[in-house]
């Protein structure tokens, strides 16, 4: 699939605590579809290229606090 022919639709996924921010490219591409999920500093834009090359549709979203996707409120402790 080539960047001329590649599709990317930005989504916004309800959840509790605040949307979800993302793209799913590729919506319509045979394939299996593929979830990208980025690393603690990145966002959902570090999959365009693996989207691009591969061809099927793979949705990634913004993990809470990157991106667009808004962070949860605090306060947060690690239950011992």
């Amino acid at each position: 699939m080539t960047a001329a022919q590649m599709t990317e639709r930005l989504v916004d996924i309800p959840v509790a605590g605040g949307d979800l921010h993302g793209a799913l490219w590729n919506e319509n591409a045979s394939g299996d579809p593929v979830l990208a999920i980025h690393g603690i500093t990145a966002n959902h834009t570090s999959f365009h290229r693996f989207a691009e090359l591969l061809g099927s549709p793979v949705l990634a979203l913004d993990l809470r606090g990157r991106g667009r996707s808004r962070e949860l409120l605090g306060p947060f402790e690690l239950v011992q």
